[in-house]
């Protein structure tokens, strides 16, 4: 096994295995129970945990994670930037999607969006369903990567 193998196998078992969530810091958007667990795409899938992070002096900072359906990362990404609006930050890390996908992920049979906002992922959910026609023109552009895959969930 390569050395990068070993530390993406390192991380991801890091990652998931200790895990836990502090519910004091939920805001309003959040769901109310979270499973502690993470939950695997079904096989040929992919998978994407989205985040972000607010400080009080509005540093933030948004990224995400794939993984496959045995859990293996397949690719992780993180920006930094400056906004006051958590509900916005996890937009923009939805939105970002598109900037940091690969194009060998277009041969899996489908992608799932997951986040801690509710509000947010309904939105999105919504989206995905919505006629085109119906969107504005930067929602067609920021998810129009989505109509490469079979499914969107």
């Amino acid at each position: 096994m390569d050395d990068g193998t070993i530390v993406t196998n390192a991380i991801t078992y890091a990652s998931t295995s200790f895990s836990y969530f502090h519910s004091d810091h939920w805001g309003d958007n959040h769901h109310e129970l979270i499973s502690s667990s993470w939950h695997p795409p079904p096989p040929g899938w992919i998978k994407v945990n989205i985040d972000d992070s607010l400080q009080c002096s509005n540093e933030a900072g948004i990224g995400g994670i794939f993984r496959d359906h045995k859990g293996r990362m397949l690719l992780s990404f993180g920006f930094s930037l400056i906004h006051w609006d958590i509900c916005t930050l996890e937009w923009m890390a939805v939105r970002s999607i598109c900037n940091v996908i690969d194009d060998w992920m277009f041969n899996a049979k489908g992608i799932m969006v997951e986040g801690d906002n509710a509000n947010v992922m309904s939105h999105f959910k919504n989206l995905t369903k919505l006629d085109k026609c119906l969107m504005d023109e930067a929602s067609k552009e920021d998810f129009d990567f989505l109509k490469r895959f079979m499914l969107t969930v």
